[in-house]
């Protein structure tokens, strides 16, 4: 993820990168750059830098299930994996 002012073009550029960490009490709704921004000037929020050795990365969730279909369609068995309907796996 990064994040930079959209007048910012990073098309042609490859900016270094710095990994921090972020912690408080705040809510992950979408936000702009300009909210990002204010959210770090918050009381309670705090950045600090952490080395990429410390960089955690949370191990793959997988599930196991069984399923009985009636066809082989691919939006069939996909709707019994992912859990949504049909119709909504055609979308």
């Amino acid at each position: 993820m990064a994040i930079a002012p959209a007048e910012l073009s990073l098309d042609d550029q490859r900016p270094p990168l710095a990994l921090v960490r972020i912690s408080g009490n705040f809510l992950f709704d979408p936000t702009t750059y300009i909210d990002f921004e204010s959210a770090l000037e918050a009381a309670g929020v705090t950045v600090a830098p952490c080395p990429w050795d410390q960089l955690a990365i949370a191990p793959p969730q997988t599930k196991h299930l069984t399923a009985v279909e009636a066809s082989v369609r691919l939006d069939a068995v996909a709707s019994a994996g992912f859990g949504l309907s049909r119709s909504k796996m055609s979308e």
